[in-house]
């Protein structure tokens, strides 16, 4: 529940008005987001009636009408129901858009807030965001209080205004602090990370009285921040793991000095290395937090999960069975436009694709375990132009300060059907399938407060057995009631997950009309031949196959070519080398174990528009039945009718285009075949 003072704020921010070229909105709420129950509306500077149209998410026509003018101002009113709105408004000067949601009554559930958002106020975002945040229903934002303006002179530590602004800020909103522990300091070590005795020591020094200067008014103290990528220089380089665990052990027992209850996080790790894991486990760095830190970034969520489960085993077998898993940033970035919004900055077809991947990330992330999960970013930055849930203040696109975007109605909807419910597994799960039904309950016994979280990458159908009509919610918060017929309700079930609420007895699949049998990353291993998979490359398309080594990098345990720095295969996905005059082919190999017509479907092609594009080709026993070539960016859809002999060998063959810079691939592939 908002304070009365968060109130106030947002009757202040409500008046906001976006000066920009031609006429300017009018915010009747801050960033157009509308609660439940309140009547949403928006107005645009006009002295002459303004024909407006609305569209949805999904771009289609929700209203048409004409704003008339009164006072200066034209006033558009909004759908009330819970969705993502775009109002386009016909002025002298042209098309003028703003975005706008109406998302559920924000209420805080009982216990501690497991959903967050990464804000970056410390550098300059408005606090004005802060109370929209609240809205949306996050309970905790991520945030820093940089070591060298903190301690501007040796040993005199203290709070600049703008640090002290966003924490009350967070305060008045209702927001609880993830206060993160950041940077080097000129004062310590040259300014660079903080290596010598005494620069790890005056950075627990610093860590002491940030937490005496806010009170102890932070949740928990995230120490530093991806230390094992770009924000670690000097000679702690020279060995991370070590440097890292030496400062945060000097940083805990500093903070729990003062307080033996702060909850530390620690880890630092962009992405989810094990590699970088395994190392600060052997420093013995788990017996210093009480939760660690992860930055989950991955092209599709499905997948998280599994990393997620190999990260708690290793913490498991090196004392770490107390400490809980945190995703401190998640998220993703696109700039994919509809062909009508190009060059206007909207970004709206990224914005669906964003708000797809939420839902199916969070949901991941609480399968796997995550306790508090931060999406990255709370708005729109210069360097993160579509990540945010919100838009930038100064939004380029002239639609207003912090408006709406789909990512952040998918945000709003999640929060309050999820709330703290913990997820009790995976249902109708079968070998290969790519099926997804998530159920989220208080406790284990089925109750009609159960929330199950459904989708699927393959279409599919799922049939749950219910007594009684089932709740289906959309993505964008839209409901509908589906009835049993003979006990069974058949859901269709596609990329845009849904939400089934009510008591179901059971919960299984349609089988696919074509049996899978193997799988690219599903079948993923440190052995060759395992599962029928091989991993080599070779030089020139007709080269022959050579086998890669297991080997361990920074970043992850992947089989990689001896010689060659960048031609390796992932779980799910692989990298070649050389150019059009010297290709060197990443090669996944699957051999047959019986004779028979099969297929190969998925997707394959390139994971970043930098790329010049893959030569990409499929081949049965040496023979090319299929070939692409790709742009970057693009990724192709294989559904390849495939005709094998006991041992046969299919290739999967992953060449550059002229040049291999930027040449990462996505390889999600399965073999099927005929159901008897």
């Amino acid at each position: 529940m908002r304070s009365p003072t968060a109130n106030l704020v947002l009757a202040v921010l409500a008046g906001t008005v976006l000066a920009a070229d031609g006429p300017a909105w009018s915010q009747r709420a801050p960033g157009n987001v509308f609660a439940s129950g309140e009547r949403p509306t928006v107005a645009i500077a006009a002295t002459a009636d303004v024909p407006w149209r609305i569209t949805g998410f999904r771009g289609e026509e929700i209203a048409t009408g004409t704003a008339v003018p009164a006072g200066g101002s034209a006033e558009i009113p909004l759908p009330a129901r819970t969705g993502y709105y775009l109002v386009h408004a016909t002025t002298p000067d042209g098309i003028r858009r703003t975005s706008a949601a109406v998302v559920p009554a924000s209420r805080r559930p009982a216990g501690e807030p497991v959903w967050g958002a990464a804000t970056h106020c410390a550098q300059g975002m408005s606090t004005a965001v802060l109370p929209i945040l609240a809205r949306l229903g996050v309970g905790a934002i991520r945030d820093e209080m940089y070591w060298d303006q903190v301690e501007t002179g040796r040993g005199r530590h203290q709070l600049s205004e703008r640090f002290a602004a966003w924490h009350a800020a967070a305060q008045i909103a209702g927001l609880e602090v993830l206060q993160l522990l950041t940077f080097a300091n000129p004062l310590y070590d040259d300014g660079k990370t903080p290596h010598s005795a005494a620069g790890i020591a005056a950075f627990a020094d610093y860590a002491g009285a940030l937490h005496r200067l806010l009170g102890g008014r932070a949740c928990a103290w995230e120490v530093w921040n991806e230390y094992n990528g770009s924000f670690c220089d000097g000679p702690a380089a020279e060995d991370r793991p070590r440097s890292y665990a030496a400062l945060l052990k000097a940083a805990s027992q500093r903070l729990r000095r003062d307080d033996p209850r702060t909850r530390i996080v620690g880890g630092a790790a962009v992405l989810q290395p094990l590699p970088w894991f395994e190392d600060l486990c052997a420093a013995g760095f788990a017996a210093d937090l009480d939760a660690v830190a992860i930055h989950p970034y991955r092209h599709r969520p499905e997948g998280v999960e599994r990393e997620i489960g190999e990260l708690r085993a290793l913490l498991d077998r090196h004392g770490g069975k107390a400490a809980a898993i945190w995703a401190t940033e998640t998220g993703m970035e696109s700039f994919a436009e509809h062909d009508w919004e190009r060059g206007l900055g909207l970004y709206e077809r990224a914005r669906e694709e964003s708000a797809r991947y939420l839902v199916r990330q969070f949901a991941l992330l609480r399968l796997a375990g995550c306790s508090r999960v931060f999406w990255y970013v709370a708005a729109d930055t210069g360097s993160f132009r579509t990540m945010g849930l919100l838009r930038q203040e100064e939004d380029v696109a002239g639609t207003g300060p912090f408006t709406a975007t789909a990512t952040a109605v998918a945000y709003a909807v999640f929060a309050d059907q999820i709330g703290t419910r913990p997820c009790r597994g995976r249902e109708a799960a079968t070998p290969y399938c790519r099926t997804w039904c998530l159920r989220f309950a208080a406790d284990g016994a089925p109750t009609t407060d159960d929330v199950r979280v459904c989708w699927s990458t393959v279409p599919s159908t799922l049939e749950l057995r219910a007594d009684a009509p089932l709740q289906v919610v959309g993505l964008m918060g839209d409901v509908r009631t589906l009835a049993p017929v003979d006990d069974v309700v058949r859901l269709p079930t596609g990329p845009e997950a849904v939400y089934v609420r009510g008591a179901v007895r059971a919960v299984t699949a349609v089988p696919e009309t074509r049996l899978p049998i193997a799988a690219s990353d599903d079948d993923f291993a440190g052995t060759q031949g395992a599962a029928g998979w091989s991993y080599g490359f070779r030089q020139g398309r007709d080269g022959a196959f050579q086998a890669m080594a297991w080997t361990r990098t920074a970043w992850d345990w992947r089989w990689a070519a001896a010689g060659h720095p960048y031609l390796h295969h992932g779980r799910d996905g692989c990298e070649p080398e050389g150019d059009a005059a010297d290709p060197w082919y990443a090669d996944r190999r699957w051999t047959a174990p019986a004779a028979g017509p099969l297929a190969l479907t998925g997707q394959l092609g390139s994971t970043d528009a930098q790329s010049d594009g893959l030569d990409l080709h499929v081949q049965v026993d040496g023979r090319t039945v299929w070939s692409r070539t790709v742009a970057g960016g693009e990724i192709a859809e294989l559904d390849v009718p495939l005709q094998v002999s006991a041992g046969s060998t299919v290739d999967v063959l992953v060449g550059p285009n002229r040049a291999a810079s930027y040449d990462a691939c996505r390889i999600d592939l399965r073999l099927l075949r005929a159901a008897p």
